[in-house]
């Protein structure tokens, strides 16, 4: 499967890398938030970050020294995004795989499972909604860091940009719907203002697994 990132990328990795890691990528505060998260995590704490893309989370908890402590897995569909993250990141505690996060194949694996600005670029979120809470081992934890911040109230926002890319916010009742139909619940939430940007402050949430 060729995704629209491969079609943009594949022949210009240079600037693929030059994006994701240019000093506004790496300074995010929604970043560190999650960073410090995994910093009181258990000594051996399975992590799935699912849609990685080109490793930016596994180099924040690399140069944090925070990989040495946990098993990290790293899930894309693009080929081009996992390239950069094997060429970024080289740990004996990292596994990258190349799938579809809609067709994740590992239930009950992971205590924890990311997705950071993932379902924004999806026209619809429930298939990989269903399928993160499948691999999340039961009173595990799911996060889940929003690029655009979901809509509360009235219809989703579909928008299409260049390249074919989406960039929604979608319902937020839509994402409580479907996790709690996986026994999924929502236990946190709170916007963080951003370092790097203006004005925005983006919607950072927890959801555990009940049994």
């Amino acid at each position: 499967m060729t995704t629209l990132w491969d079609k943009k990328f594949e022949n210009d990795s240079a600037s693929l890398e030059k994006w994701l890691y240019g000093k506004q990528s790496l300074t995010g505060s929604t970043r560190q938030w999650f960073i410090d998260e995994v910093k009181v995590w258990p000594k051996g704490t399975a992590l799935l970050d699912a849609g990685c893309g080109g490793g930016v989370t596994a180099y924040h908890l690399l140069e944090q020294q925070l990989l040495s402590n946990i098993s990290y897995t790293g899930v894309d569909a693009s080929q081009c995004m996992l390239n950069l993250a094997k060429k970024k990141i080289k740990h004996q505690n990292v596994n990258w795989v190349l799938s579809p996060l809609d067709a994740l194949n590992y239930p009950n694996k992971f205590d924890k499972v990311l997705l950071r600005a993932v379902i924004e670029h999806n026209l619809d979120p429930e298939p990989i909604l269903k399928s993160v809470a499948n691999v999340l081992k039961t009173n595990g934890v799911l996060y889940i860091i929003f690029w655009n911040n979901p809509v509360f109230t009235g219809e989703p926002k579909i928008k299409k940009i260049e390249d074919g890319f989406y960039d929604n916010s979608h319902s937020m009742e839509t994402v409580l719907r479907v996790l709690q139909a996986s026994k999924v619940d929502l236990i946190h939430k709170e916007f963080i203002k951003e370092k790097s940007e203006n004005s925005n402050e983006r919607l950072v949430t927890k959801f555990r697994k009940k049994s």
